[in-house]
């Protein structure tokens, strides 16, 4: 039969709360999604501090699979509040997951992030910042070309708001 979840070893109760977490977005069930990213990271940092209870933020959580860093969590968490329309809540956590470990990909994905959060709210000069931070991060092609469409039409907006300004001068 079944496991107990209790019995499962950590890594993989980790993986079942973000895939939970991943399901439960993908039908717009942000609050569940959002609670299980919490148990996700719970259970990463309970993992991360029993080396003399000391959480260090520098070192990988499993050796094996850094799919599951406190950044990717955190990043995914701030996208969350972002789909349930709390764009402080969600800027707050992705500002703050810029302080966790993560790979250069969770950075360049997290920074993506952070443009998509301050194009949305009409804040393009902070939109085309993190978009270039993405750039400078990102390693894999495809990323890198999402991200060159996101600046070229954030600057295609800063373009137009300042030309905008200028004729009502």
């Amino acid at each position: 039969m079944l496991e107990s979840s209790l019995d499962l070893p950590e890594k993989n109760r980790v993986d079942i709360y973000y895939h939970i977490a991943a399901s439960a977005y993908m039908f717009n069930m942000y609050e569940v999604a959002y609670d299980h990213l919490e148990k996700a990271e719970e259970l990463i940092k309970e993992i991360s501090t029993r080396s003399k209870g000391i959480l260090d933020p520098f070192q990988p959580i499993m050796a094996e699979d850094s799919i599951f860093s406190p950044m990717s969590i955190a990043t995914n968490k701030g996208i969350v509040y972002q789909k349930m329309n709390q764009t402080s809540k969600a800027r707050l956590v992705l500002l703050e997951a810029l302080e966790k470990h993560g790979t250069t990909t969770d950075k360049a994905k997290l920074y993506y992030s952070l443009g998509v959060l301050e194009f949305q709210c009409g804040h393009y000069p902070d939109a085309y910042s993190y978009y270039h931070q993405a750039d400078l991060s990102a390693e894999d092609q495809p990323l890198k070309t999402e991200i060159k469409k996101r600046l070229d039409e954030v600057n295609k907006r800063i373009i137009r708001k300042e030309s905008m300004q200028n004729n009502s001068d």
